[in-house]
Order: C-alpha cells, then structure tokens, then sequence
C-alpha cells in the first residue's frame, strides 16, 4: 500500500476461523510541500561592492525539516549544508532549498555586483 496523502487508514484482518480485526493507523508524516526560502541577506547592503558579498539564505520547512545539505546557490547543481556564501567577484546565484525528503523550494535568482559602479 502506498499513501500519498495524511490520512487515517483503517486496515481489517479475518482469520481462519472467519473472525475480524480492525486496526486504525493515523498517517500524518506525508510530505509533499516543498520548503519556503523567508529571506535573502546580503552584506554589504549596497548594490555595488569592492570587497567580499556574504549571502545568508533563511529557510524552513515545517514537516520533514530541511535535509542536511539543504542549500544551492547554483540552481541544485551543488548541495551545501551551509545557508551562507561568500563571494569575491560578480555572479548570478540561483538559490533553491531542499527538505529531508526530496521537496525542493521555488527557484529565487539575485545577481552580485563586485565592482565599484562607475558613472
């Protein structure tokens, strides 16, 4: 029997002797919502930067709670158990988030500039 839904499943045996039982197992461990990304940081606050850019990504998921390696900055290519990342040149990071068992979140995309603006 595979459960795709948390649901009370009722399950009835008849013995030999044409005798019945029910047993009554409440499943409420499905989990097919994928986990919520809250908020992106980034530091310095500033569009532009010369120096590092630290990204922080605060995630959560309320069923299965996030899989150890919950964290990809590069659209699920890499995994990391880290919600941070530091950057020393420009990039586009496309962040998703991962639960323990497989859901992963919307895509959120956000560009680093580590230049100096000029003009």
């Amino acid at each position: 029997m595979t459960v795709y839904e948390n649901d009370t499943i009722v399950i009835y045996v008849r013995d030999a002797s044409g005798n019945v039982q029910n047993y009554e197992k409440k499943v409420w461990y499905v989990d097919t919502k994928a986990p919520e990304i809250k908020d992106i940081y980034v530091e310095p606050e500033k569009e532009w930067t010369s120096g590092e850019a630290k990204v922080t990504v605060i995630a959560v998921d309320e069923l299965s709670g996030l899989h150890d390696m919950a964290y990809s900055f590069d659209s699920g290519m890499t995994w990391q158990d880290n919600n941070q990342l530091v950057l020393k040149q420009s990039r586009i990071l496309k962040l998703l988030v991962r639960d323990r068992v497989g859901n992963i979140s919307d895509l959120h995309e956000i560009r680093i500039h580590k230049t100096e603006k000029n003009g």
